[in-house]
């Protein structure tokens, strides 16, 4: 569950940020 709603929250801020892709990936490697 954890791992679908993490894959759910980073599509989520993907397609928030199209434009910022490259602080959705930060963000991301924080994240892991």
């Amino acid at each position: 569950m954890l791992v679908l709603f993490k894959m759910l929250l980073q599509l989520y801020l993907v397609t928030k940020g199209l434009n910022n892709v490259n602080v959705s990936i930060g963000i991301g490697n924080l994240n892991c």
